[in-house]
């Protein structure tokens, strides 16, 4: 349900940014704190399969830059390759600057999780669209995560008596 919300939005959003003026080319800055020298970043498309990159650059002096052209604009990650996390973005023909930093962490499976949350993305008007137009639902995802959290004892007690058939349990 949450995929297919946040494809409408995005189709929407594409659709409403047709018209005006547009630039033949975009061009990604980054200067994000935290990735290492000859890091392999990518821009994917946001989608639900696998898909190819639409394009790959190397950090130099905590640097890096994408240049290139789009058809219509992709909803899309930054990424590093091989490894975890990303920011979510709109590509569009504009020139696009990424900056702030990442923290790293180990995942359980010899990948780096580095963690996209301080880094801002500026220059992209669809992407000012999109974060104002997605930040009720992540409000909202904030408010259920503190609540699974609070009562994640009383949630665990409910699936057990689930499980279990116990009716006494459950309406209690």
């Amino acid at each position: 349900m949450r995929h297919v919300f946040t494809t409408s939005l995005l189709c929407s959003m594409l659709f409403a940014s047709c018209s005006g003026e547009k630039s033949d080319v975009y061009t990604i800055r980054g200067e994000i704190e935290g990735l290492p020298d000859s890091t392999v970043v990518l821009i994917i498309p946001l989608a639900h399969t696998s898909e190819a990159p639409l394009a790959e650059t190397t950090v130099i002096d905590g640097k890096f830059e994408f240049t290139g052209t789009t058809d219509e604009p992709i909803a899309s990650l930054l990424t590093v390759k091989d490894h975890y996390g990303s920011k979510r973005f709109i590509l569009e023909n504009a020139d696009i600057d990424m900056s702030g930093n990442v923290s790293a962490s180990e995942s359980g499976d010899g990948r780096i999780l580095y963690n996209f949350n301080d880094v801002t993305v500026a220059g992209s008007p669809l992407t000012d669209e999109y974060i104002v137009k997605m930040a009720p639902r992540y409000r909202i995802d904030s408010i259920m995560t503190s609540n699974q959290s609070t009562y994640a004892t009383l949630i665990e007690q409910l699936h057990k008596a689930m499980a279990d058939r116990n009716q006494t349990a459950i309406d209690s």
